[in-house]
């Protein structure tokens, strides 16, 4: 993905509003929760109706509570996730308990239960997790669980980067996303990079879901979509991958679903601390930096995040709470070569340079060959005073350069890359009755990132220097609402913006372009108030000497 010119900004505003579910046994689970459904049967095989059905969820100990169909069927169309136990009575029967029944996201569950003969005074358990078949639906698809996100190294904490255990997942760019590559200077790479392509569909038709509202948004640089912010690795719970025969329900996500849950409080506090530090000494050096800079200290690049979480209950039973943080400091030496003019250049004498000047200004000869300057120097009144004052904004060279033509790449700047990143969670969940669930979460996002000032701290003009802060903020309103054993209403609100700003050096905001000799009527139209943009000469800038580039412009002149 590409930085945004500066002084370029994007905002999005996405609202999700109300829906509702009438749900039916064999319809499957919607709004980032789990359906369970199964069929009670007698010793013989013969179906068992009005049997009484209980799902207790084992961490908070919440319940959920139906009655079997005529046709002995029982069904819990919303569920969140986490472990149940399930537990079926009907008179003349034992009580009969399944234990450890896991609910994933996204995903409609199908236990058989048998009752065996005898009374209500006496239960027959079975401690093993029920072996689950998923009947209802032909989606198909891979649950990533919370073992997997706890125990899997993600260098970054990007728990996104774990789609790729399933099949038929692969980054946009087509490519393995790499963390750990200091030439790409761009922070999403290094932290955020959550973009991808299942079966080969198109950018963009990958839908991503959180708690069961939409959070993806258009990124008009790299043409696809990409989710708002990223829930901290702490705060994920679960999370599922849809690969094939995606619902309709999912609108645009024809091409897979990215389902994620984020975690909720329990009856227990639980929390966690965490600290990952990587000092600038434990930086390995560049293979090509190393071939080509012998005995010089590899180049510098450290990373710090540190955070935590913390859940419990408020009310037992009843209120939870839930919140997460996760803080990301780094910065990357970035090493850059430019060519910038001499000081006998800056008052137009050329005459050192082994090129040719020729004056624009006066027609060609009649042999068609043009007039060149006298002595190779532009004189006095020829030199345009804007450009002179453009001229004197470069830094002096600090090098001799290269080349017999020409002092290429005669100014060596160093400096760090900034990359500073904070979000968090905060979580309600709120069970009044075994009818009525309700919940909330507010999440922020913030990261700072950008290039470093090869320029110096004196000079007000470095044209590939800038700053981009990007904004993230979810706010979800849930409730859930048993309406019989067979439907649920299920309403959803969901706001999310995100939004960028990038500028340019911010020395420059502000800046009046009519000091350096530009109309007024022009510094009226300039929406962005910096230092106009010139090129000069050859570039060569890299975060990393094995991603140099050269960038070539032909006007090596700017008088």
């Amino acid at each position: 993905m590409r930085p945004r010119k500066p002084g370029t900004f994007t905002s999005l505003h996405l609202l999700c509003f109300s829906s509702v579910l009438c749900c039916s046994a064999t319809m499957l689970a919607q709004a980032g929760r789990g359906a369970l459904s199964g069929t009670v049967l007698d010793p013989s095989g013969a179906i068992v109706p009005g049997a009484t059905v209980v799902a207790t969820d084992v961490a908070k100990g919440t319940k959920l509570s139906t009655i079997t169909t005529a046709a002995g069927v029982y069904s819990f169309v919303s569920v969140p996730s986490g472990s149940y136990d399930l537990a079926i009575s009907h008179e003349g029967f034992d009580t009969a308990v399944e234990k450890g029944i896991s609910i994933t996201v996204d995903a409609a569950s199908k236990v058989d239960v048998t009752m065996q003969l005898g009374n209500l005074n006496q239960t027959v358990t079975v401690d093993e997790s029920a072996s689950m078949v998923g009947a209802s639906n032909s989606i198909v698809g891979q649950l990533i669980s919370s073992a997997a996100i706890d125990r899997v190294p993600l260098v970054t904490r990007n728990v996104y980067q774990l789609v790729q255990l399933s099949a038929g997942v692969a980054p946009a760019n087509g490519t393995p996303n790499s963390s750990e590559n200091p030439g790409i200077n761009n922070a999403r790479s290094l932290i955020d990079v959550s973009s991808y392509t299942i079966n080969g569909s198109l950018q963009g038709s990958v839908y991503y879901m959180l708690d069961g509202s939409p959070i993806g948004v258009a990124e008009n640089n790299a043409a696809t979509i990409l989710p708002a912010f990223q829930v901290p690795e702490d705060g994920v719970e679960e999370f599922r991958v849809e690969t094939q025969n995606t619902p309709a329900t999912y609108a645009s996500g024809g091409g897979g679903v990215i389902s994620l849950v984020s975690k909720s409080g329990t009856n227990k506090f639980h929390g966690d601390a965490f600290g990952y530090f990587r000092p600038n000494a434990l930086a390995a050096n560049d293979y090509f930096f190393k071939q080509s800079n012998p005995g010089e200290a590899p180049l510098d690049f450290h990373r710090y995040q540190e955070g935590g979480a913390i859940g419990g209950p408020i009310i037992k039973d009843k209120l939870f709470f839930f919140g997460d943080y996760e803080a990301t400091q780094q910065t990357q030496l970035e090493n850059g070569y430019y060519t910038v003019p001499t000081d006998a250049e800056r008052a137009g004498d050329f005459s050192a340079d082994s090129f040719t000047v020729y004056n624009p200004l006066v027609p060609d000869n009649a042999d068609g060959t043009r007039q060149a300057f006298a002595g190779n120097v532009i004189p006095q009144q020829n030199l345009n005073p804007i450009a002179l004052q453009f001229a004197n904004k470069y830094p002096e060279p600090n090098l001799p350069g290269n080349g017999d033509t020409y002092h290429t790449d005669n100014y060596n700047g160093t400096g760090l890359d900034p990359l500073h990143q904070q979000k968090f969670d905060i979580r309600i969940d709120y069970v009044p009755s075994e009818k009525n669930r309700i919940f909330g979460r507010f999440s922020f996002g913030r990261l700072v990132f950008g290039n470093a000032d090869l320029y110096g701290s004196s000079n007000e003009y470095d044209p590939n220097y800038y700053l981009n802060t990007t904004n993230s903020r979810n706010v979800l309103f849930g409730y859930d609402r048993t309406l019989s054993p067979t439907s649920e209403l299920q309403l959803r609100y969901s706001f999310t913006r995100h939004y960028e700003d990038q500028t340019g050096d911010p020395r420059q905001n502000n800046f009046d372009i009519t000091s350096l000799g530009f109309p007024q009527s022009l510094a009226d139209q300039v929406v962005f108030k910096q230092i106009p943009t010139i090129t000069l000469g050859i570039r060569r800038r890299s975060a990393a000497p094995a991603t140099k580039t050269r960038l070539f412009s032909p006007a090596r002149t700017v008088m």
